[in-house]
């Protein structure tokens, strides 16, 4: 029997919390049921079941190549009731000790069976610590060079380039898991206990996944000061290939996703299938692991377009999908007929912030909370820069909805750097002096860490600050504008003039007129929803106070194009007050 279970080892190992992390607490009860109920019978070989009338095969390699007869793609009550039998059929022949399996029954069941469930039961304090150590242990025990081997070569290449995208590396422990959050890739992997490399899992193909493990475990063990296989050793010491892109594999991934796209055209645009907007979402990841981040953030969009018009959302139609398709399209087409330049600048470069010694003395211009249909969301906190004449924006974002702690009430008091200022804080100084800070390339700052003051509230100079002139709009937009990544552009305007704000019930948007400098009029507009009508509230008090004015505008591309109001300044007296509409108070008694 010893053999035996060295042969299941990989099943024998599946506790109560591991098997909940995969299938769910609801498939885990409905299992746990059906094996109290007799209905679970053993087959003619070894590891195969009989469940409920669907027969299971389970195979030692782990739990992710069982297969069972019924339609379920992935977990299923009979491959956790066969798991179970397995499990007892083993204690019964030599008592060991398995974790017993016990289900709350007044657990709610998740939403998908086949999800990882985003909230569990606190543990106590000590038994998180034991938990964690053992996961950590477990990950320090994991050999490189064989996690290289079953990686396959392909998972090898990208490897470098994966890497050269990742800007820090977080984890969360869970019941029987360790979540790994890769910042910069937008991307999870999780790790399961007892799992070793064939208990990692992630979205994405085999192939995307592959490399994404691989580029998980080296970020995680860089991070902990693990020695690594030299990447610019030869393949045969055991080092990651060759960093050169994989040409042929670009190529057929590029190839895939035109293919892709005509399909969605053949089927319609408002007649796309979920399964359509699996596929799409899929070569997101795909393009992701192969660093092909621009690539990665229009199929992103795409799908987040897809689903609202799928929705049948009332602020998108088939002419902004596509206008999108087309976009992606001719983005595929180019870098196909691209030169080594060419193509390594159409696939976008990575997000790298790099610390350096700075001189900014920062006008905080407002702050804005953002979410995407796909599930991602962030707050985005604006610095002018006089000197530069130009926005800086400070980003906290999560690329989906797993961590519950990042709330746009929690994040708004959070310190944006450690020990120095929260968005709150900083908005209600309106003024930050940074002497050492992390900068992109586009001269953004990245959260964290940071070397400054908050200043006194800025004080109002003969010179406004933000665009003065609509006939600037053009070039800030160019310089805002991003061809590598899909975000949201931001101005700060400095009007000379207001006009009444009015509502177009044609469109179903507020339109707001702004005059400049030169007389030209330029207008703003944005949705009718309830939260947008609150801040038309605010807006129209706040244009009727006396003093100089400054708006911080959202500049929307979908489903038309708008120019939304997020954050306002005010002259109050000789200094500057910012606040962003998101979090203000409406004044009692306003109406539209």
């Amino acid at each position: 029997m010893t053999a035996r279970r060295e042969h299941w080892q990989a099943l024998l190992a599946l506790d109560a919390d591991t098997l909940t992390e995969l299938a769910g607490a609801g498939l885990l009860r409905r299992g746990l049921k059906e094996l109290e109920a007799g209905q679970v019978l053993p087959g003619e070989e070894d590891g195969q079941f009989e469940v409920d009338g669907q027969r299971v095969q389970l195979d030692p390699r782990g739990w992710a190549h069982a297969r069972c007869s019924c339609p379920a793609p992935h977990w299923c009550k009979h491959r956790i009731a066969a798991i179970l039998a397995l499990q007892q059929q083993a204690e019964q022949a030599q008592p060991v000790a398995i974790a017993p399996v016990e289900v709350d029954s007044a657990e709610p069941d998740p939403v998908m069976a086949n999800a990882i469930p985003t909230g569990s039961s606190a543990a106590p304090a000590s038994d998180d610590s034991a938990a964690e150590s053992a996961l950590l242990a477990e990950l320090a025990e994991l050999d490189p060079l064989h996690c290289l081997r079953l990686a396959g070569s392909a998972a090898r290449q990208r490897l470098p380039r994966l890497l050269a995208q990742i800007d820090g590396v977080r984890w969360v422990v869970r019941p029987g898991s360790l979540r790994i959050e890769l910042d910069g890739l937008e991307q999870v992997v999780s790790y399961l206990r007892h799992g070793g490399w064939a208990g990692m899992h992630c979205e994405g193909s085999a192939s995307s996944q592959a490399a994404l493990k691989l580029a998980a475990l080296w970020a995680f063990w860089r991070q902990n000061g693990r020695p690594l296989p030299d990447s610019q050793a030869r393949p045969g010491d055991g080092a990651v290939a060759s960093t050169e892109p994989a040409e042929a594999a670009t190529a057929l991934l590029l190839q895939t996703v035109q293919t892709e796209l005509h399909r969605w055209l053949r089927a319609g645009l408002s007649q796309l299938a979920p399964t359509d907007l699996e596929r799409m979402a899929r070569l997101a990841i795909d393009a992701r692991a192969d660093a092909l981040p621009a690539l990665a953030g229009r199929l992103r969009q795409l799908v987040d377009s897809g689903r609202r018009l799928r929705a049948r959302d009332d602020q998108i139609d088939e002419g902004a999908l596509l206008r999108e398709l087309a976009g992606c399209q001719a983005w595929c087409s180019t870098m196909l007929g691209a030169d080594v330049d060419g193509r390594r600048q159409l696939a976008g470069g990575p997000r790298r912030f790099v610390e350096q010694e700075v001189a900014l003395d920062l006008l905080v211009a407002g702050a804005h909370w953002w979410t995407r249909p796909g599930g991602a969301r962030g707050l985005s906190v604006l610095l002018w820069d006089e000197r530069a004449r130009r926005l800086r924006r400070c980003s906290q974002a999560r690329g989906d909805g797993a961590d519950l702690s990042f709330t746009r009430a929690a994040i708004w008091s959070a310190p944006l750097w450690t020990g120095l200022a929260s968005p709150e804080r900083l908005l209600d100084s309106g003024q930050l002096r940074l002497q050492r800070a992390r900068l992109s390339a586009a001269g953004d700052i990245a959260p964290g860490s940071a070397v400054g003051e908050l200043g006194q509230r800025p004080v109002v100079r003969a010179t406004s600050p933000g665009l003065t002139d609509w006939g600037e709009l053009g070039q800030q937009l160019s310089s805002e504008l991003d061809l590598f990544e899909t975000r949201t552009p931001y101005l700060l305007l400095a009007p000379s003039k207001i006009l009444p704000l009015q509502l177009d019930e044609l469109h179903q948007t507020f339109c707001w007129p702004l005059v400049d400098s030169q007389g030209t009029v330029l207008t703003l507009r944005w949705p009718c929803g309830d939260e947008h009508q609150r801040h038309s509230r605010i807006l129209t008090h706040w244009s009727e106070l006396p003093g100089r004015k400054c708006l911080l505008v959202a500049c929307q591309e979908t489903p038309r194009a708008m120019l939304q109001p997020v954050s306002l300044l005010q002259a109050d007296g000789q200094h500057w007050r910012v606040r962003a509409l998101q979090y203000s108070d409406e004044p009692k008694g306003l109406s539209l």
